[in-house]
């Protein structure tokens, strides 16, 4: 993100001596988008995704990373997306708000879920292929 300002600040040829700082930032779950701008001039670059992205086939956004691994760690463990908040709030960090956390924690269920019965779909057709 800050060589691609950089380039593309001199490229404009705005100002001689570019100093950017954070200009705007958006939280998605556990991530960030961030955009910079220049203090000595008008420039101010695009927002820039400071994740990579899972491919749902969907329209729409498509899910951090970060989002979904979060998830699929917690469904081996006693901690819920509340708990989780606390634990985040604790350690002074930006929680995601918690309809975010469940609607990802929905979907990354359903999708466990048909993965399982996927698997044992095929564990039964093997089963009955070897009697």
């Amino acid at each position: 993100m800050w060589n691609e300002c950089y380039t593309e600040h001199a490229e404009q040829k705005m100002c001689t001596s570019p100093h950017f700082q954070v200009y705007r930032e958006q939280q998605v779950g556990l991530c960030w988008k961030e955009s910079l701008k220049c203090v000595n001039c008008e420039y101010h670059s695009r927002m820039y995704k400071l994740y990579s992205e899972i491919e749902t086939g969907r329209c729409g956004q498509r899910a951090a990373t970060m989002n979904v691994a979060l998830h699929i760690g917690l469904q081996d463990s006693t901690t819920a997306t509340t708990k989780f908040r606390h634990i985040l709030t604790a350690m002074d960090t930006p929680p995601p708000s918690h309809t975010g956390l469940q609607r990802t924690a929905n979907k990354v269920a359903a999708l466990t879920a048909q993965a399982t019965m996927d698997d044992l779909r095929m564990r039964r057709q093997r089963s009955k292929e070897d009697q």
